[in-house]
């Protein structure tokens, strides 16, 4: 039989690997880093600065006074500043709408699980009536057809039945060989949604 691996029964780590639902993740993510930035905009600013510096040459100072400055000569300073916004509406109406976009990302994350959550368990439950299925023909269909072979070429050879009622038999054990593949793809399928679902690796 040509199984595919079946995967368990999703949980909350498993849902966490399904491609979609880390994309929606990374959206939060996103949402709540810019209502931060949009917080962190309507904060006062504070800045400290320090220069020091030389000035080679003459130069007049008040009154016409002119004085020489060698390489010796240092002039430093300290600048301070604190910058704090005025308007506070815009501020808190682009506060507001980071917080509803990140509210929407939320919700978009918890309505994909709870979309992921069904489906796979529609693909579990349909998965479990495969599996049935398919131990059905791996039990009785095939051993059937085996014997329908079997029975019906000694037949003909025999001369006991027709060669059109020998194609006729050996025509429905073809077509139980064929429904069980059949079967077997759409399990695998199956299954392959469900790693997909899951992410599995």
């Amino acid at each position: 039989m040509l199984l595919a691996a079946v995967p368990a029964a999703p949980d909350s780590a498993a849902l966490a690997r399904s491609p979609q639902a880390q994309v929606l993740r990374q959206q939060v993510a996103q949402r709540q880093a810019e209502t931060r930035v949009e917080q962190a905009r309507g904060l006062p600013e504070f800045s400290v600065g320090y220069f020091n510096q030389s000035i080679i040459g003459y130069q007049q100072l008040e009154l016409g006074v002119e004085r020489y400055y060698g390489p010796g000569s240092r002039f430093q300073g300290v600048q301070a500043g604190v910058a704090v916004p005025l308007l506070r509406g815009p501020h808190k109406a682009r506060v507001q709408a980071a917080r509803l976009q990140e509210q929407v990302a939320l919700a978009e994350l918890g309505r994909y699980r709870a979309e992921l959550a069904g489906r796979i368990d529609e693909l579990l439950a349909r998965r479990a009536e495969q599996q049935e299925r398919l131990a059905y023909f791996e039990q009785t269909a095939l051993p059937q057809a085996t014997v329908i072979t079997r029975l019906s070429t000694l037949a003909y050879k025999a001369g006991e039945t027709g060669y059109s009622e020998y194609l006729l038999n050996l025509e429905r054990a073809r077509r139980l060989r064929l429904d069980y593949l059949d079967a077997l793809l759409q399990h695998n399928q199956t299954v392959i949604d469900l790693e997909y679902l899951l992410g599995a690796q």
